[in-house]
C-alpha cells in the first residue's frame, strides 16, 4: 500500500535528521588511522521498519611513542641501604616504577627481629604503595667488606627470620616485584659467609625453600650466581614449565657486577675457570620466563660499549638495572648515546601496531577483535597480569580475555585474536573499545599507576589505566559485517589466542569446476600447477613416490624477497624445490630444501627457525581485488625442527581456526646431507566454509625461510612471489596455483 503524502513527508524529515546525526558522530582517537569504509548506516524501508545494519571492519593503525614509558615492574631503579618509610613517589616522578632496598638485619644476627623493626618494614611497604611503586628486596646482615666480611647469621637464625618476615611478605606481596635470595654472606650476595653457608649446598637449599614458602607462589626469587641455579636444576627452565609455580619456575638471576669484567667479577668464575659462555647459554633460556637484573660495579669498556651492552641485555632478557651504581658506567652510556635505548627497552615495551574490529555490532552477540602488537623490550611482563577488553559508553563493561597470558609476550610481534561476548543488557549507543592490563591484586587493580601502558601516542586513558583502540556502535538491530581482520607481517609470531572454532564445511570432498576465473599476473612470480593424484603419497619424507619431482625450483637471487641478496651465499646457503599435488579430499606439498646451517632453536617461535611458509587464497575470485588478507587467505608454517630435541611443527598463523583443524594437517620431514625434505597433506576441511573449488585455481605463494644465526631470527626468505613479502598479507601479489586435471 502506498503511504500518504503526510507519511512520506514525515519519513523524509526523519531520514534527513538521521543523516545529519550520522554526519556528526565522533571519529576514532587521533592516533588511530582508519583504513576501512565509512561508519555503519541504518537504512529504512518504505514502511519505516529497520533492516540489518551494514557495518564495516575498521582497520586502525597507531603511532609509537618516541620516549620511555613508566610501566610497572621494569626499567631503571633507585637503590636504598635499608627498607624504611620514604616518599617513594619522588622516584616515580623521576621516571621509574621500581626501587630496590635491603632489609638490614645486622642488629639481629643472633636474636629475633624486634617488633619495632617489623613495624618499620610494614611502614615502608605502605609508603611504596602510596608512591605507586614496587620494590625488589634483599635481606642482609652486613655491608661486607670483601674479603674480610662482617658476620652474617647462622642457618638456624636465618630460617627463624624468614618465619618472622613471612606475614609481611604475604600481606604486602602486591608491591613486591621479586626478591633476591639474600641472607647469606657479604651484602647477602652468597659469598664470604662467616658461617660458611656459601659453601654448604644444603644450607643454600634450605634458605631457598624457606623463602619460597614465605612468599606467594607467583613471586620470583633471584639467585646471585648462575652455578647455584645450574646445580639445583641442570636443565634450564622450559616454556612448558614456566609460570607453573614450581620452585624451578620461580628462580631468576641477579648480577651485582653486570658487564664489569670478563667474568663479571667472579659471577661466571667456576673453580678458577671462566664459564661465561656456558652460563649465558643456560641463563638465556631461563630469563625468558624469570627476571634478570642487577647493577654494574666498575668500568669495563669491552663489555660496556653500547653494542656489547645491548646485545647482552637482549640475550639475558634484562628487566631492571640500578641507575645509581656504577655512576660512571651510566654516564658513559649517556655520552655514547645509548642510554635512552636501554632505558626504553629494559623489561618490556609493548607497542600497539594495528587493531581490527567492526564499526557496529549487535548487543548480545559476539564480535571478533584482532590486535597486533610488538614487544620492543628485552623481556616480557613477568608477574601475573589479567587482560581485559573494556567497552565504555552509556555504560561501562569489563570483559575478561581468557586464555591470553601477557607473560608469554616475549620480544617480537604478537597477534591477539579473540571473540568478545557483548553484554545482553548493554544500552545502545557509541562506545570506546579499550584494552586494560591492571595489576591482579585487588588493592592495586583500579590504580592506573599499576596498569600497563602501550608505548603509543594518544591511546592512554590515564585516569583509568586503559589503552583506547577506537570507537564502535552497539545496537539491538541485526548487523552484517566482515569477520576477517588484518594480521602481522610474515616475521610475526604465532597468535597468542584464537577465536572460537569455525565449523568445517559439510562437504569433505569437492571437484573443481570449469568456470572462468580471474588469474594473477605472471609478473608476480612463479605460476604453479598441482598434479592430480590417483593415489595419495605416503607421508614419510621420502619423495620417491613423487615421480615429477622437482616441479619448481627457487635458487636465484631475484627470488629473494626478504633479507639482503648480497649476503646470500648461493644455492647451498638457501634454495629449494617443490611439487604440489591434490585429490578430491586434500592438497599435498613435497619439498626439498638446501640449507647449509639448519636451525631448530629450543624455545624460539616457529618463524625464527628454518621453515617453509605457504599462503593460500582458497576463494580467489570471491575477493580478487582485495589487498588485505581475510578469512579465505591462509598462512601456514611447516618447520622441520632440528631432528633432535626440537620437534617438527605445523602452524596456521591466519586466519584463526580451531586446534582440531590444525591437527588434521599431516606432515613428515627427513634430514638430508645438505638440508631437509618434507611432505605435507592439507585436508580441504581445514579451510571450512571459505573454500571455493569451483574455479579450479587458488592464489598461492611459497617461500623457504632461513636462519643461520645461533639466536632466534628470520634472516632470509626465497619465494615464488618475492614482491609479496614486503607487503605482508596482500593476496594480489601472490601467484596462481591451478588444480591440474
Amino acid at each position: 500500500m502506498r503511504p500518504s503524502t503526510h507519511v512520506q513527508r514525515l519519513l523524509s524529515l526523519l531520514l534527513t535528521a538521521l543523516f545529519l546525526l550520522s554526519a556528526c558522530q565522533p571519529q576514532p582517537s587521533a592516533p588511530a588511522t582508519a583504513t576501512s569504509a565509512p561508519a555503519a548506516e541504518t537504512p529504512s524501508g518504505p514502511t519505516g521498519a529497520a533492516t540489518p545494519i551494514t557495518a564495516t571492519l575498521q582497520h586502525l593503525t597507531y603511532t609509537p611513542l618516541p620516549g620511555d614509558v613508566v610501566n610497572p615492574e621494569r626499567g631503571f631503579r633507585y637503590s636504598f641501604d635499608d627498607f624504611a618509610p620514604s616518599d617513594f613517589g619522588v622516584y616515580r616522578n623521576l621516571g621509574t616504577s621500581l626501587v630496590y632496598s635491603d632489609i638490614d638485619l645486622r642488629d639481629f644476627r643472633d636474636r629475633d627481629i624486634s617488633q619495632e623493626k617489623l613495624d618499620q618494614i610494614q611502614a615502608a611497604f605502605d609508603a611504596v604503595r602510596q608512591g605507586g611503586m614496587k620494590v625488589i628486596l634483599r635481606v642482609k646482615y652486613n655491608d661486607g667488606p670483601w674479603p674480610n666480611s662482617e658476620p652474617d647469621a647462622s642457618l638456624e637464625q636465618i630460617l627463624r627470620h624468614i618465619e618472622q618476615l613471612k606475614p609481611l611478605f604475604q600481606k604486602n606481596a602486591d608491591v613486591i616485584a621479586w626478591v633476591h635470595a639474600g641472607f647469606i654472606g657479604a651484602w647477602g650476595e652468597w659469598h664470604t659467609s662467616t658461617h660458611k653457608l656459601d659453601k654448604d649446598p644444603a644450607a643454600k637449599q634450605a634458605v631457598i625453600n624457606a623463602l619460597a614458602q614465605a612468599l606467594p607462589p607467583d613471586r620470583f626469587i633471584q639467585l646471585r650466581y648462575p652455578f647455584d641455579l645450574m646445580s639445583l636444576f641442570p636443565q634450564p627452565l622450559s616454556a612448558e614449565q614456566a609460570f607453573s609455580g614450581t620452585l624451578q619456575a620461580r628462580l631468576g638471576f641477579h648480577n651485582d657486577c653486570f658487564l664489569s669484567s670478563d667474568t663479571d667479577v667472579g659471577t661466571y668464575d667456576r673453580g678458577g675457570v671462566n664459564e661465561r659462555p656456558q652460563a649465558t647459554a643456560y641463563l638465556s633460556q631461563v630469563t625468558q620466563f624469570a627476571p634478570a637484573g642487577g647493577e654494574t660495579c666498575q668500568v669495563y669498556e669491552p663489555l660496556q660499549s653500547c653494542e656489547a651492552a645491548i646485545r647482552e641485555m637482549e640475550t639475558l632478557h634484562w628487566t631492571d638495572l640500578n641507575i645509581s651504581y656504577h655512576k660512571q658506567v651510566i654516564k658513559n652510556w649517556q655520552k655514547a648515546g645509548c642510554f635512552e635505548e636501554i632505558q626504553k627497552r629494559l623489561g618490556y615495551r609493548l607497542v600497539l601496531q594495528e587493531a581490527a574490529f567492526p564499526s557496529a555490532a549487535q548487543i548480545g552477540t559476539s564480535l571478533t577483535l584482532t590486535v597486533k602488537l610488538r614487544n620492543e623490550g628485552f623481556a616480557s611482563p613477568l608477574n601475573p597480569r589479567p587482560f581485559y577488553a573494556v567497552l565504555d559508553g552509556p555504560a561501562t563493561f569489563t570483559l575478561p580475555l581468557e586464555g591470553i597470558d601477557p607473560r608469554r609476550w616475549l620480544p617480537g610481534e604478537h597477534v591477539i585474536s579473540t571473540s568478545l561476548a557483548l553484554p545482553a543488557d548493554a544500552p545502545e549507543g557509541e562506545y570506546r573499545l579499550a584494552l586494560w592490563l591492571p595489576d591482579p591484586a585487588e588493592s592495586l587493580k583500579n590504580d592506573p599507576r599499576y596498569a600497563i601502558r602501550f608505548a603509543n601516542e594518544g591511546v592512554w586513558e590515564e585516569a583509568k589505566g586503559w589503552n583506547v583502540l577506537g570507537t564502535m556502535t552497539l545496537t539491538r538491530a541485526a548487523v552484517q559485517t566482515s569477520e576477517a581482520a588484518p594480521q602481522p607481517p610474515a616475521s610475526a609470531a604465532q597468535p597468542t589466542a584464537t577465536v572460537a572454532s569455525i565449523p568445517p564445511t559439510a562437504a569433505a570432498t569437492a571437484t573443481p569446476g570449469s568456470a572462468a576465473s580471474p588469474m594473477r599476473p605472471a609478473a608476480n612470480g612463479l605460476d604453479m600447477v598441482a598434479i592430480p593424484l590417483s593415489t595419495p603419497p605416503t607421508l614419510d619424507g621420502d619423495l620417491s613416490d613423487w615421480p615429477s619431482f622437482p616441479c619448481y625450483t627457487l635458487d636465484k637471487p631475484e627470488q629473494i624477497g626478504y633479507g639482503d641478496p648480497a649476503s646470500w651465499g648461493g644455492p647451498d646457503d638457501l634454495s629449494g624445490s617443490f611439487c604440489w599435488g591434490w585429490d578430491e579430499s586434500a592438497l599435498y606439498l613435497a619439498f626439498e630444501v638446501r640449507d647449509d646451517v639448519l636451525r631448530g632453536l629450543k624455545g624460539a617461535n616457529l618463524w625464527e627457525n628454518d621453515y617453509v611458509e605457504v599462503w593460500l587464497d582458497v576463494n580467489l575470485a570471491g575477493d580478487f581485488d582485495e589487498t588485505k588478507n581475510n578469512g579465505d587467505d591462509f598462512q601456514f608454517g611447516f618447520m622441520p625442527g632440528d631432528f633432535g630435541e626440537v620437534a617438527p611443527k605445523v602452524a596456521v598463523f591466519v586466519p584463526p581456526i580451531s586446534s582440531a583443524r590444525i591437527k588434521s594437517i599431516e606432515s613428515a620431514f627427513a634430514r638430508t646431507a645438505n638440508g631437509y625434505r618434507g611432505e605435507v597433506k592439507i585436508p580441504f576441511t581445514v579451510f571450512g566454509d571459505a573454500l571455493d573449488l569451483s574455479q579450479g585455481v587458488f592464489g598461492a605463494a611459497l617461500a623457504f625461510s632461513d636462519n643461520d644465526s645461533d639466536k632466534p631470527a628470520q634472516e632470509m626468505m626465497i619465494s615464488t612471489a618475492p614482491g609479496s613479502i614486503s607487503q605482508w598479507g596482500n593476496p594480489t601479489l601472490w601467484n596462481n596455483l591451478k588444480l591440474g586435471k
